[in-house]
């Protein structure tokens, strides 16, 4: 690693549970050889962190490093799956509470900061993030809001924790936090082990009805496998090479729904027609039907989204989604979907 560049991640991590369910972002992960030290991360253990808690790690963690080092340059990998209301991020991060960060960030490097849009999967919670910041990076409007929640107790310890796996590259962590300090403390996160959408809405009581539009999609689908034919007999099925149940569903059209990285259209063909793009391990061979998707819709669904971790061998480490279908006019994860026959592996 290079010495010249200090990186610097706050994510939620869960002892390694939560996306994409590896080691790399433990605090434990300070980089090697001349670059040891200058690789920080700081990892959430649970969900609904807010700005109290990035408030907590900017002042004693991420200011007094950057002090010690003096960027040049600052370069913002601006992923805004942290905002409150993100499905997938889980986490409470304000608009004001991104303003105050990025401000704080202005203070070092004559003011030479790069924002790079990145993640982000509520189109409303990355709008007026966006929105904020550009006005911050303008000095257009003054920063208007406050605070006045205190960190989780778990932020505390993982601060703590990377005060000491860190302190001997940099002195500014060398000192512990004052106990007046770490006392200061909201309640416990409520800790949800399958939901990644632990939003500020999480306590929002939903009516708790299936949507209707859910249960025409789902009808739509079970009646036309409910009429088909399947030979009773493998063998026969085998001998004759009987295609009758494919000829059946090849009548079929569904909605697959994506989300993440396989909104992207050269992903999800990699599935239909076979192929190879960034990040995946392998060569996938594709569907039976190589037909592209029939039609393609961008939809936002009120329902909650949830997160299982998962691994297959042609990505690796990686996830399933899956919808609550429990209506909530508060969660709005934001999906592809791609028209396809049933027939598709």
């Amino acid at each position: 690693m290079d010495p010249r560049v200090l990186f610097f991640s706050v994510h939620r991590h869960e002892f390694g549970s939560f996306y994409p369910a590896t080691d790399d972002g433990l605090y434990t992960m300070i980089g090697e050889g001349p670059g040891a030290g200058y690789n920080i991360n700081v990892p959430w253990e649970n969900g609904r962190c807010g700005d109290a808690d990035y408030f907590a790690v900017w002042d004693h963690i991420l200011v007094p490093v950057a002090k010690e080092f003096n960027p040049d340059l600052i370069i913002v990998s601006a992923g805004f799956d942290a905002a409150a209301g993100d499905p997938l991020g889980g986490c409470c991060v304000t608009p004001y509470g991104y303003t105050v960060m990025l401000k704080k960030l202005m203070n070092f490097a004559h003011g030479k900061i790069v924002l790079a849009l990145e993640g982000g999967y509520n189109l409303e919670s990355v709008a007026n993030s966006v929105l904020a910041c550009v006005e911050v990076l303008l000095e257009d409007n003054p920063i208007r809001g406050s605070s006045e929640a205190y960190p989780f107790e778990s932020t505390w310890r993982v601060i703590q924790a990377v005060h000491q796996k860190l302190s001997s590259f940099w002195p500014s962590l060398a000192d512990e936090l004052p106990e007046k300090l770490t006392n200061k403390k909201a309640p416990p996160a409520a800790h949800i082990l399958t939901s990644s959408s632990d939003s500020e809405e999480e306590d929002y009581e939903a009516p708790n009805a299936i949507s209707k539009h859910l249960e025409e999609v789902l009808r739509d689908v079970i009646e036309p496998l409910s009429k088909l034919r399947i030979d009773e007999s493998i063998q026969d099925h085998v001998a004759s090479n009987s295609n009758t149940w494919r000829s059946e569903l090849s009548k079929v059209d569904v909605w697959y729904a994506t989300f993440g990285s396989n909104l992207w259209l050269k992903i999800f063909l990699c599935y239909v027609e076979g192929g190879q793009v960034e990040g995946m391990k392998k060569p996938y061979l594709g569907s039976r039907d190589k037909t592209p998707p029939k039609e393609i819709m961008w939809k936002t669904f009120p329902h909650r989204l949830f997160f299982g971790c998962e691994y297959t061998h042609t990505w690796g480490p990686g996830g399933v989604a899956f919808l609550n279908p429990k209506s909530n006019i508060q969660d709005k994860p934001y999906m592809c979907l791609y028209r396809i026959t049933f027939v598709f592996l």
